[in-house]
């Protein structure tokens, strides 16, 4: 059977159940059995409780907030050969205890297509597969690209786009990308027009998200795996509390090398620059680097203790007479890179989710206590890069983070022969996370705030 024969088959059914869907109905898809056919389906729960106090800003402490997450997505694929249409739906409502008057994302809210999209592999003499619709994609650590919907929070993190895969060598491929991101999507049941790309908490911001990207990842030294990456991202004009804010043309250009260093040390370094122009005539010019490395002590096998010491460098902008802009563009990620209380704490200043005029050294220690359970502690200064606090001009102490994670699960899926489907696909787990953050001169106040966190996660 042709391959673009069962694409189309499998994109009417797509449509055929979304029409059902639109209506509130939810019907059994008939399916003929064929050689070569498969379907999967699934499902995960996550719970979470956050509780926040004392966040820091310009204008002070912030005040203490608390809040329970419940987080839903099943998922299905059928697939024949080398054609697959996946589609994921989640569902997340949240629950405020402090303040009890806030009712964001109230239960039930709206049920969104997460992800919704066809693979096609083995095109062109087995060298080119493509991905096409509303995908996740991440590369390299996430420091660039992971998150194409930064305002929704962990509720999703899709991008609309179309990836095409070529295989050069065996030990080389080229993504080419092309992502079209809205400020709201209409693929949902129940539709509550949450924003999904803002960077301002007012409404509306109508930021829409567009690009394209080229990115190399070669193997052909194994010791040395590296990827080398383009990216250009169009963020259009968008209202902050009503007043129109100039779009912008941001082009970021970079690599990552995971170089094994001897048979113990695994190291990390990562570099980007970035120019473009703003739709008010500022130019852009601005760097991203990290260096690290990862040292497994050979003291235990089963404990497997590491320490990982790094520096995370992000340019900043002290507004310059010559008008050009340094401050670094997060692109898309706009997420809790290292840390979710500091993701919180740059809102203010240069947009929610903001990564930008950072220098941030560093060490983590981590140990593997039993099967699947891990301890992990990090702490670092956090250094501004550029003068740019509104308070203390001169201040470049943003302040010290300490973090403590506990991963742990609570059920694992059976593998033995005697396993049932749902004994054999069921798994719980959780982690505890406690994160402390003392500002420094850099902010209004010097209180230490807090960031602690409870999660279980049921997946089938």
């Amino acid at each position: 059977m042709s391959k673009w024969i069962v694409v189309a088959m499998l994109v009417s059914a797509a449509c055929a159940g979304r029409a059902q869907t639109s209506n509130g109905v939810v019907a059994a898809a008939a399916v003929v059995p064929a050689s070569g056919l498969t379907a999967n389906g699934g499902a995960d729960f996550r719970a979470r409780e956050e509780n926040i106090n004392n966040l820091p800003s310009m204008a002070g402490p912030g005040s203490h907030q608390d809040w329970f997450r419940f987080r839903t997505r099943v998922w299905g694929e059928l697939g024949y050969e080398d054609v697959r249409l996946y589609t994921r739906l989640a569902n997340e409502w949240r629950r405020y205890t402090v303040p009890d008057h806030r009712q964001n994302y109230a239960w039930p809210d709206e049920a969104v297509v997460d992800n919704l999209y066809l693979d096609v592999k083995g095109l062109f003499w087995d060298r080119v597969s493509l991905r096409i619709g509303r995908q996740d994609l991440m590369y390299g650590a996430g420091r660039v690209v992971l998150d194409g919907t930064p305002m929704d929070g962990s509720r999703t993190l899709f991008f609309d786009a179309v990836k095409a895969t070529v295989q050069l060598t065996p030990s080389t491929k080229l993504d080419l990308l092309g992502i079209y991101n809205s400020p709201k999507t209409d693929l949902t049941m129940h539709n509550s027009n949450h924003e999904l790309t803002s960077l301002s908490s007012g409404k509306p911001n109508e930021l829409t998200e567009s690009g394209a990207g080229l990115v190399l990842n070669t193997r052909s030294l194994p010791e040395v795996p590296t990827e080398f990456y383009y990216f250009w991202k169009r963020e259009s004009d968008w209202l902050k509390s009503g007043i129109e804010q100039p779009g912008r043309d941001v082009h970021t250009l970079g690599f990552r090398s995971t170089p094994k260093i001897g048979s113990q040390i695994d190291g990390d370094f990562e570099a980007a620059v970035q120019f473009g122009r703003t739709e008010d005539h500022k130019d852009i010019r601005a760097g991203m680097a990290f260096a690290g490395a990862c040292w497994t002590l050979p003291v235990s096998t089963s404990w497997k203790p590491y320490i990982k010491p790094g520096c995370y460098y992000l340019s900043g902008d002290n507004n310059s007479a010559d008008g050009t802009i340094h401050a670094w563009d997060p692109i898309w990620a706009r997420y809790p890179q290292f840390s979710e209380l500091y993701v919180l704490v740059n809102n203010g200043q240069y947009g929610i989710g903001y990564w930008s005029n950072l220098i941030y050294p560093h060490i983590e220690a981590g140990v593997k206590i039993a099967p699947r359970h891990t301890v992990f502690v990090s702490t670092g200064a956090m250094i501004a890069a550029a003068k740019d606090s509104t308070v203390h001009p001169e201040n470049r102490d943003r302040g010290w983070l300490s973090i403590v994670r506990y991963e742990f699960p609570l059920l694992s899926p059976r593998k033995d022969d005697g396993a049932d489907l749902f004994s054999r696909r069921f798994g719980l787990s959780g982690h505890l996370l406690a994160e402390f953050f003392t500002p420094g001169g850099y902010y209004a106040h010097e209180s230490m705030s807090y960031f602690l966190r409870w999660e279980l996660i049921a997946k089938f």
